[in-house]
């Protein structure tokens, strides 16, 4: 049987070493069997397991992969605890689906993922072909097979799997940042959004607008519930990065193609439920970001003066800075970093709300406390120097996009938050 090329070498080192062995005992074969009795396969981003020779459907339109354990400890029968070793590899012909990828800072685990058919293709290919096609032609899956070779001192043992790969069905219209933020003919909201129905269009008469979005990764949080995505100046926030089966993708400094949907965070524009990503090996499109912050000033934020930017105005989520004073009556002494929290920030006469987003610190108690240490002296009267990402926040908190709001700055790290 040929193997994928990528454990091939892998799998030579394992033959050999079994030739070589002086043999193991059955405290070590009892360990090999029992590695392959745990849950060493299971999807990514579920956490549910596939058992050996159990077909298991796998969905394009998630992205679904796999987890598989590479290195598992295993107590055995004398007390001893030994380390059984498992080399997943499959035949070549499955090397147009499935790959596996080095999980950084975890060497017991891999990901296996997958290349997910396409439904529209199929169905073109079925016409271009001559076959009949009609909207209750069902779109076959995609069946492969894989194998785990568990071994220990020269004794191994195989345990076989399968699945059955589901065609994604959704299609994502390719769309840079800039394009993104443009608004209406009429300047009144963005050309994603239907003022009519006051909901964000569809595409391809799919349920949401599926868009694929490059740039480079510059910021992620802790938790990795949001991110910025940068192409020059322009910038989207990426949201829930953490259910995307992908996340280990996005890393600050990867140039990256998001696939997801164009998504509404109580008015500041997001893209919503990253299906997949993919690094870019060619970044030429993607301008380098400046990571300069632009100046807020009170016109900006005053609706009806000549430099009042509107929610639709393009500048989204950019990166920007105020420098003013806290709010008379201000005192942010019990602040703890573990919650959402606003404060308000005078320029001019004008205030800006400051919205604290716990994410930027969630579960990383250094990075907590430097937020605390920086937030919670402030009090009415001092003079600051706020740096974040902007927000537009819809004055009544509804999924809406629209002029019932005003700009915020979220800081995303505790050094850009400065005291006179």
């Amino acid at each position: 049987m040929k193997t994928s090329k990528i454990l091939t070498l892998g799998l030579s080192f394992l033959m050999v070493g079994a030739l070589a062995s002086c043999g193991a005992s059955e405290d070590d074969k009892a360990a090999v069997e029992t590695a392959l009795e745990k849950s060493i396969c299971s999807v990514y981003s579920s956490g549910d397991p596939l058992l050996a020779d159990v077909s298991t459907q796998l969905k394009g339109d998630d992205n679904d992969a796999l987890l598989v354990t590479v290195s598992q400890i295993v107590n055995t029968n004398s007390g001893k605890k030994v380390t059984v070793q498992l080399d997943w590899t499959w035949e070549e012909k499955y090397n147009e689906y499935m790959s596996i990828v080095d999980l950084t800072d975890d060497p017991t685990h891999k990901k296996i993922e997958f290349t997910y058919p396409n439904k529209a293709k199929i169905l073109a290919d079925m016409i271009a072909a001559g076959q009949e096609v009609t909207s209750t032609t069902v779109v076959p899956n995609t069946p492969v097979e894989f194998k785990v070779t568990a071994s220990l001192k020269g004794y191994s043992k195989e345990a076989n799997y399968k699945a059955e790969l589901v065609p994604e069905t959704a299609t994502f219209d390719p769309m840079t940042i800039e394009e993104l933020y443009r608004a209406n003919k009429a300047g009144t909201n963005f050309e994603f959004f239907d003022e009519a129905t006051g909901k964000i269009k569809t595409n391809h008469g799919q349920n949401f607008y599926y868009i694929a979005v490059s740039g480079k990764l510059i910021y992620k949080a802790p938790d990795s519930n949001w991110g910025l995505l940068a192409d020059g100046d322009h910038i989207a926030q990426l949201y829930r990065l953490d259910q995307c089966t992908d996340n280990d993708k996005a890393v600050v400094g990867n140039y990256i193609t998001v696939y997801g949907e164009i998504g509404n965070g109580y008015g500041n524009v997001q893209i919503s439920y990253i299906s997949k990503i993919k690094v870019l090996t060619d970044h030429s499109s993607v301008t380098e970001p400046t990571m300069n912050y632009a100046n807020v000033t009170a016109g900006m934020l005053t609706k009806g003066d000549a430099n009042f930017k509107s929610f639709c105005s393009g500048v989204s989520n950019s990166l920007y800075q105020i420098t003013g004073t806290v709010k008379a009556g201000t005192d942010l002494a019990t602040f703890t970093g573990g919650s959402r929290q606003t404060f308000v920030v005078v320029i001019d006469g004008v205030e800006m709300t400051i919205a604290y987003d716990y994410h930027v610190a969630k579960n990383n108690t250094e990075l907590t406390n430097a937020f605390k240490n920086a937030i919670s002296p402030l009090k009415g009267g001092d003079t600051v120097t706020i740096k974040g990402t902007l927000r537009w926040s819809n004055a009544n908190g509804a999924h809406e996009f629209s002029e019932n709001g005003a700009w915020t700055i979220t800081p995303f790290e505790a050094s850009g938050i400065t005291k006179a």
